[in-house]
């Protein structure tokens, strides 16, 4: 949102920053199952192209597993949120997007003589569709693709309703050779470094960035046991001001202080 000029605002704010995103927070926090954030378009785009997420400060939890990553970021994000003074504290979500899986039952699908490749090209020609041949339309080429048409695709009852022919000529539903089920899956993956990881997002005002961070480091050392494999980061502006604070003790040794 824009904002109006200062001398603008109602007294009540005293031309202040800190007590209008107060405010604002207040409000807000009135809705439930929404992480806010406050900040500003280029503030935005630095802190994302500093750390990879939209917060000034982030905690990424790396390893392989997305529901032990939020499982552990919802252990980090507690303790943060009960021992320590942060704002704008949320995770980055994964987790929630609805997933059809079809999988396939090998011992039926043999009753009825049909291969389990079968199945599979029944499922992705219908969902996903399948490439037929090539439109040429002067140097550029087009995939021409067959796909069933919504209605016979946009539900579960009716992907379970697919047919397939068996080679005695009987008509077989995919429910008769899959098993169906929707399960809670990831509506993306975040990556870096070949490795999955989910983020915590947080702000400091009105304290010292470094002492904060470093309580926070502390207490989530003692508390949170992270299993074989999984790793922790603190990175956004804190790790900016760590890199700073080391470019400038190699330009300025201690012995010119």
């Amino acid at each position: 949102m824009d904002l109006k000029p200062k001398e603008q605002w109602r007294p009540v704010f005293h031309e202040n920053k800190e007590e209008l995103i107060a405010a604002m927070q207040r409000e807000l926090d009135k809705i439930p199952g929404v992480v806010w954030g406050f900040s500003q378009p280029i503030e935005d785009n630095m802190e994302e192209a500093v750390s990879g997420v939209k917060g000034a400060l982030a905690t990424k939890i790396y390893g392989d597993d997305l529901k032990v990553l939020e499982q552990k970021s919802d252990e980090i994000v507690n303790i943060m949120a009960r021992h320590i003074r942060h704002e704008d504290l949320g995770v980055f979500r994964v987790l929630g997007q609805p997933n059809l899986n079809v999988t396939v039952d090998r011992e039926a699908a043999g009753r009825y003589q049909i291969n389990v490749a079968d199945v599979q090209d029944a499922v992705q020609t219908a969902v996903g569709g399948t490439a037929l041949t090539q439109v040429l339309k002067g140097e550029a080429r087009y995939d021409l693709t067959l796909r069933y048409l919504p209605k016979y695709r946009n539900t579960q009852e009716a992907i379970a309703n697919i047919r397939l022919l068996s080679p005695s000529g009987e008509r077989v539903s995919l429910a008769q050779l899959c098993k169906i089920s929707e399960t809670d899956g990831a509506s993306e993956v975040y990556r870096e470094g070949n490795r999955r990881y989910v983020a915590i997002k947080y702000s400091v005002r009105g304290r010292d960035l470094g002492s904060t961070v470093e309580e926070a480091i502390k207490k989530v050392n003692e508390q949170v046991k992270l299993p074989t494999g999984y790793s922790l980061d603190w990175e956004g502006e804190y790790e900016s001001q760590k890199r700073a604070t080391r470019a400038c003790s190699s330009c300025f040794p201690s012995q010119f202080f």
